[in-house]
């Protein structure tokens, strides 16, 4: 029996739906994989996140754009959404500015969020934007 599947507007609610990190998988130098977690959110439609200059992703996103990122659930039914496409990275100021407050209100307690904005939205901060290509998103892993 095939996992049921998620449509779209529930796997973005289930994205939203609890605070939990994506797992991004970049391409390195070498051609292998690398798996870091990030705070994301949604931005209209698409998955944003913060990195930095130099970063290990940064760099691999540099070379390749194509990425993929995994947001799951370890507890039954064992949901997850696996998103696949290429990245744009923007270090527009007002940009990082504003998403990295988004991202930050997200994950922080309402007295840590400028603090936290201030970290993580510095010079050195680019906002990665999926441009998706592949969705595969299960509700139901167990059948």
């Amino acid at each position: 029996m095939a996992p049921a599947r998620m449509n779209d507007a529930e796997w973005r609610q289930f994205l939203l739906s609890e605070v939990r990190t994506a797992k991004v998988a970049v391409i390195d130098a070498s051609g292998s994989p690398h798996v870091t977690p990030v705070c994301f959110t949604l931005d209209g439609g698409d998955v944003v996140f913060i990195t930095h200059e130099g970063r290990l992703k940064q760099r691999a996103m540099r070379r390749d754009p194509r990425i993929a990122l995994c947001v799951d659930d370890e507890r039954p039914p064992f949901r997850f959404v696996m998103l696949r496409g290429k990245a744009s990275l923007d270090d527009d100021p007002a940009s990082v500015a504003r998403v990295t407050r988004m991202v930050c209100e997200r994950y922080f307690e309402p007295e840590s969020v400028d603090t936290m904005t201030a970290r993580f939205g510095r010079p050195d901060a680019f906002v990665v934007r999926l441009a998706l290509e592949q969705v595969v998103a299960t509700r139901d892993l167990a059948g």
